[in-house]
């Protein structure tokens, strides 16, 4: 059901059009709620349910971004924007996760993955005091779980980091603004282009464009304001009293 409703958000493959993968995973999931259940505790008849509102709120999670990708159209949201489809995901993930914490606790997978939606949800709605809340809770259980070493807590980790910006993302961004802005033609690059010529903006500019016209902010995955941060840096490093070895000579 799940690997279907992922298909459907990707725009589908050789084998599903985007509407058969989620037709096919929305009929999975009234199959799901059509079965007979056997008797049981009412621990256990939590523990179903709150597994079936997490697949209710994930496949809606892939329709959403189905939605945004451009892939379907908002009839197969029930007529909700994309922001309506996120809030809504956290409602029936909310429900899920009282139902399931409360049947196996927190530290159990299943739980796991409904606090990762959770916190991925907050993130995609922009409410980041949520989102911090609900990483932090997510980064707990996997510790306690899989321990620091597994991918995912790792992954999970670096998340907590971004969102409290100890990394400082958002003060680059502040700090290094009127560089991030500035832009800098690739065929501006020639031999006879004279640094001392360029502000100091377009002389930073200048270098972000040419690890940008050499593959290599793509290929490693470099944020562009941490690259930036990392060019001022050298720049401040150089003597600007050193009449050959400086950051005009030699930066750019």
């Amino acid at each position: 059901m799940l690997n279907l409703g992922t298909v459907g958000s990707l725009g589908g493959c050789a084998a599903y059009t985007t509407d058969t993968a989620f037709s096919e995973s929305d009929a999975a999931l009234d199959a799901l709620r059509g079965m007979r259940r056997p008797k049981c505790s009412s621990m256990q008849s939590m523990a179903m349910r709150g597994s079936e509102l997490f697949l209710e709120a994930t496949l809606l999670f892939c329709k959403g971004n189905a939605l945004k990708a451009g892939h379907v159209s908002s009839d197969m949201t029930g007529g909700m924007t994309c922001a309506q489809v996120w809030n809504k995901c956290m409602e029936i993930y909310a429900k899920s996760y009282d139902l399931l914490s409360g049947a196996h606790g927190n530290v159990q997978d299943e739980t796991v993955k409904v606090v990762t939606m959770l916190g991925v949800c907050t993130q995609m709605t922009g409410n980041k005091e949520e989102a911090i809340k609900w990483v932090t809770l997510e980064l707990d259980l996997r510790l306690r779980l899989f321990g620091d070493w597994n991918p995912r807590t790792k992954k999970t980790q670096q998340m907590l980091k971004s969102l409290r910006d100890e990394d400082g993302t958002e003060l680059a961004k502040s700090k290094y603004g009127q560089y991030l802005e500035t832009t800098f033609r690739a065929q501006d690059l020639v031999w006879s282009l004279n640094p001392f010529e360029l502000n100091d903006t377009l002389r930073v500019a200048s270098v972000m464009t040419m690890f940008d016209a050499l593959g290599l902010i793509k290929r490693f995955c470099v944020p562009r304001n941490k690259l930036t941060a990392f060019v001022i840096k050298c720049r401040d490093s150089y003597r600007p009293e050193n009449a050959f070895h400086n950051w005009c000579a030699r930066g750019p």
